[in-house]
């Protein structure tokens, strides 16, 4: 299905603190979160705040996200998994998702995940023989995250057998480290000092570019046509 909208998050499917969702077989596209607080363009995975007893557990198999939009919000331009909740992720594509803000996003609580965002204690995603291509982060300030920004504490996130490339964040900040494929940071919404991160096992991860170094690369290729017509005369 695609084309839909909403104003809080998931813009296609909004999953609230239940048990076992299954999406398999199926197409979520052209669809756009539009708010101030929520986001994921396609899906929102929201999970309790306090426990993972009863956590929502969200299964998206041989599926495709793509061409879905998060704006205006936190992120997740695919996909966002938020508080005590798990998503697992298939032989599933995400692609061309993006993740869009042109307000400030607080440095405490960045945004981003053109594909997919995890945030708050004891969310987690786990990918497997997945593809994460073609994401972009487009915030004017704070954005991380080409592919995934996990912002979280406590589990640890997961790519198995999955290939990750040609995701991109694009904004002002070109000197801060933005993670074009995968941000990872700590803290979540949590005080808690165990940072979950994530792991890549038998995952390829290859052709990225933040803004940083393609601003770097296109001042390298002026000085060096300036160079080269300099030379010429």
């Amino acid at each position: 299905g695609g084309g839909g909208s909403d104003g809080g998050g998931g813009g296609g499917v909004y999953v609230s603190q239940v048990g076992d969702v299954l999406i398999k077989n199926s197409v979520l596209r052209d669809n756009s979160a539009t708010t101030l607080q929520g986001g994921g363009g396609a899906v929102l995975l929201l999970g309790r705040n306090d426990s993972t007893s009863n956590a929502a557990v969200l299964r998206v198999v041989r599926s495709t996200i793509t061409t879905n939009v998060a704006r205006g919000g936190v992120g997740g331009g695919g996909m966002f998994v938020f508080g005590a909740a798990t998503m697992i992720v298939e032989r599933a594509r995400i692609s061309s998702n993006i993740a869009e803000n042109d307000g400030i996003v607080d440095e405490d609580y960045v945004g981003g995940g053109g594909g997919v965002l995890v945030r708050g204690e004891n969310a987690r995603a786990l990918f497997t023989n997945t593809t994460l291509s073609g994401n972009t982060v487009k915030f004017s300030s704070g954005g991380r995250g080409g592919a995934i920004l996990i912002d979280t504490v406590a589990l640890a996130s997961q790519l198995h057998n999955c290939d990750v490339y040609r995701n991109s964040v694009d904004g002002d900040d070109v000197e801060v480290p933005l993670g074009a494929a995968v941000h990872i940071r700590g803290g979540g919404a949590s005080s808690s000092s165990v940072v979950a991160g994530v792991r890549l096992v038998d995952t390829r991860v290859h052709t990225h570019r933040t803004a940083a170094a393609a601003a770097a690369a296109a001042a390298a290729a002026a000085a060096d046509k300036e160079g080269n017509d300099g030379g010429s005369n």
